[in-house]
C-alpha cells in the first residue's frame, strides 16, 4: 500500500468495550428539524457514489503519471496481498482528487476527504503527523471518530465542524460527478434509491 492510498484507521472502535460504547453514545449529535434534510442529502450523495462506482471502470481512473505507474506495479509485484479491486481504486482516486477542495496551507503537507462504505473520511498530514476524523451520519444521529476515539464536533462562534463536514460532503460530490463520473449518468434505468 502506497503512502498516498486511503486506509482505514485501525481503531479500538472494533471492539466490544462497554465504556468505548458508553463514550460513543455520549458523542452521537442529533440531527436538528433543521439539519434533517441534510441527512437525506448525504444519503442520496452516498446512493449515488455507490451507483458510480457499480458503473464505473477503468476508464474513470484518472491517467497516472509514469512513476506513480512503476511505483504502483512495484507494490503489486511485492506485496502478498490479493489483487486492489476497482473500487479501491476508485476510492484512492476520490481521496487524491479531493486535495483539490482544499486550499494550501503552511502548516499542512496535504488533506484528503473521501466515503468509503458508509464513513466519511478527512485525513490531514502536517509537521506533527497525520490525523484521520471518521464521520457518520445516521437517521437520527451523527458522530465522528478521531484515533479510534469517540470526539465531540467542534462547534465554536467561528467554527461549526458539523455543517462544515456537510459542506464538504456536497463539494465532494460535485467535484467526482465533474471530474471523475461525468461519463455516467445515474438515471432511472440503472440507479434507484430504493434499492
Amino acid at each position: 500500500m502506497t503512502p498516498d492510498q486511503f486506509q482505514i484507521p485501525n481503531s479500538l472502535e472494533e471492539s466490544i468495550d462497554p465504556e468505548l460504547v458508553r463514550a460513543v453514545e455520549e458523542v452521537f449529535e442529533p440531527f436538528e428539524v433543521a439539519e434533517a434534510s441534510a441527512y437525506t442529502d448525504i444519503k442520496t450523495i452516498e446512493a449515488e457514489l455507490s451507483a458510480f462506482h457499480s458503473l464505473a471502470t477503468d476508464e474513470n481512473l484518472p491517467e497516472l503519471s509514469l512513476v506513480d505507474r512503476v511505483l504502483d506495479l512495484a507494490i503489486q509485484a511485492l506485496s502478498k496481498s490479493k489483487q486492489r479491486t476497482l473500487d479501491d481504486k476508485l476510492v484512492d482516486a476520490e481521496s487524491l482528487l479531493s486535495a483539490k477542495l482544499f486550499g494550501e496551507r503552511d502548516d499542512v503537507v496535504s488533506q484528503r476527504f473521501w466515503h468509503h462504505d458508509g464513513d466519511w473520511f478527512y485525513e490531514v498530514k502536517d509537521s506533527v503527523g497525520i490525523m484521520v476524523a471518521r464521520y457518520q451520519f445516521t437517521e437520527a444521529t451523527s458522530f465522528k471518530i478521531v484515533d479510534g476515539l469517540p470526539t465531540h464536533f467542534v462547534k465554536t462562534a467561528e467554527l461549526d465542524e458539523k455543517a462544515n463536514v456537510v459542506k464538504m460532503i456536497h463539494a465532494y460530490h460535485a467535484l467526482m460527478q465533474r471530474e471523475m463520473y461525468a461519463n455516467l449518468s445515474p438515471n432511472k434505468d440503472n440507479f434507484d434509491l430504493a434499492a
